[in-house]
């Protein structure tokens, strides 16, 4: 079949000389071949299946509530995939772990109400966590540079940060001891009403 994803033949793919393109070794192409984004997908189909029947398609504003918590997962890590550097990856990453922990609680609601049975209790709460594992592992690789290497680097080399915090411990000294000694002075007079 060739290019194709999923048997749709001819799915896009990012181009060889694409900037963005994902590193090889890592078989990155497309957003289609990040484990993490394919759990959440998978994510949002079993809780659309769960929010679709019974009562709990009638709770408009719960069923709302955990399909858009889903969805938001899964559109966090295709928003960082599509980031310039990796300190954007790692912030969209972060954003997509927080409502894996929205759909687990969401989760409790619908058993205390009676919407799904624990045994689909169970399975979503499952999946949500090893959905929020597999992205916080993501972001972990992500933070250690293992990939995504055509980016910008996370952080500065720690020797700037070492002259920074020095330049900044003697602007503080400094400066403290300028006000110190204005305070002593004469012309320092505090405002009395």
């Amino acid at each position: 079949m060739g290019n194709t994803h999923q048997g749709v033949e001819g799915a896009w793919r990012y181009p060889q000389s694409h900037p963005r393109k994902m590193a090889r070794t890592m078989g990155i192409q497309k957003i289609g071949d990040i484990r993490a984004w394919q759990e959440a997908k998978g994510l949002v189909q079993l809780v659309y299946t769960l929010t679709g029947k019974g009562a709990f398609a009638r709770n408009f504003g719960l069923r709302d509530q955990i399909q858009r918590a889903t969805v938001s997962t899964m559109s966090n890590i295709a928003e960082g995939f599509d980031c310039d550097s990796k300190f954007e990856i790692a912030r969209f990453l972060s954003y997509a772990r927080r409502p894996a922990v929205e759909i687990q609680s969401r989760c409790h609601v619908a058993i205390d109400i009676g919407y799904i049975t624990w045994a689909e209790l169970e399975e979503t709460y499952v999946r949500a966590r090893f959905a929020k594992s597999m992205v916080a592992a993501l972001r972990s690789s992500v933070r250690k540079q293992n990939f995504f290497s055509h980016l910008a680097p996370l952080t500065t080399p720690s020797s700037l940060h070492r002259q920074s915090d020095s330049r900044r411990s003697y602007n503080w000294k400094r400066r403290w001891q300028e006000t110190a000694a204005r305070r002593s002075s004469h012309a320092y007079r505090p405002c009395v009403p």
